[in-house]
Order: structure tokens, then C-alpha cells, then sequence
């Protein structure tokens, strides 16, 4: 089976670039702002710049597993096997106060290969639970942090 990265998330960071851009390009061209507000902006445009060109890697990324190969395919290919995973990690990034809203980053590491891949990844929490049980079976430790972002992704998954 192949994991996408979610449409409608892919179409939001679409859409936030190029308002994005639209806002910060148009006073550039258009307003006689002083030299350093210039600056400020162009430096806002290549961040807007930056978050497109990611936004568009990740819409041509799919992931797969092949005899516990974790396959990046798309612009940039990676293979990951988990039988070397070496270190596991689950952040969990809050977008309000009450921790309600947010996304989790899942960031696997082996001697030669480090993939990072988000919550907005079709089968993100099979790719976390295969990662950690492979750690597990290693007798490698998970962090806490990790641990409970890893509870909090299962618990509502058969």
C-alpha cells in the first residue's frame, strides 16, 4: 500500500504560500517602502519561497513498505530499512494553547538515512507503530516524549 500525504493538507499549504507570497511580493513592487523594510520582506518572500518548494516535494512523495523497507519515492528517493533503525522520534506540535490542535513529525534515523514525515501522511500511525516495534525488538529504548506522542497516535487505531 501506498501512503500520500493528506489532499486537502497539501491544498491548504498551497493556498497559505501563495496568499503568502501575494502579500509580501505586492508591497516589494508596488509600495516605495525604505531599504531595510525591503529587506524584511524579501526575506519573508524566500521563507514563502522555501515553504512552497517544500510543500510541493511533499505532494510528489508517496511511501511505501517493501520487507520492512520504509521506500520514499517522488522528487527525492530514500530507503529505510527498519531492521537498522537506530532512533525514533515523535514530536507533537501544538497550534493553540489547549493542545487540542497540532500535528505530530515522526523522524526515523539509521546509520546512513534520516526520513521525516508528519501526521498529515496517509498511514503516518502504521509507519510509527512498525518504527517503534522495530526499535522494541532492537531492545532500544524509546525517549518519554516519544513514548507518549506513540500512545496518543494509537489510541484511537485498531
Amino acid at each position: 500500500m501506498k501512503y500520500y500525504y493528506n489532499e486537502s493538507s497539501i491544498i491548504g499549504d498551497y493556498i497559505k504560500s501563495v496568499i503568502g507570497l501575494i502579500l509580501t511580493i505586492a508591497p516589494i513592487l508596488f509600495l516605495d517602502l525604505a531599504q531595510i523594510l525591503q529587506f524584511i520582506f524579501m526575506f519573508i518572500v524566500i521563507l514563502f519561497i522555501i515553504f512552497t518548494i517544500r510543500t510541493f516535494i511533499r505532494h510528489k512523495s508517496h511511501y511505501y513498505f517493501e520487507n520492512n523497507i520504509l521506500y520514499q519515492d517522488g522528487i527525492f528517493y530514500k530507503k529505510l530499512s527498519l531492521d537498522q533503525l537506530i532512533n525514533l522520534r515523535i514530536k507533537y506540535f501544538s497550534t493553540a494553547k489547549n493542545r487540542e490542535n497540532g500535528w505530530f513529525q515522526l523522524k526515523l534515523t539509521t546509520k546512513d538515512v534520516k526520513l521525516v514525515v508528519d501526521s498529515s501522511l496517509n498511514g503516518f500511525d502504521i509507519i510509527a507503530k512498525m518504527a517503534a516495534a522495530a526499535l522494541r525488538n532492537k531492545d532500544l529504548p524509546l525517549d518519554d516524549n516519544t513514548n507518549i506522542n506513540l500512545q496518543a497516535i494509537l489510541k484511537n487505531k485498531p
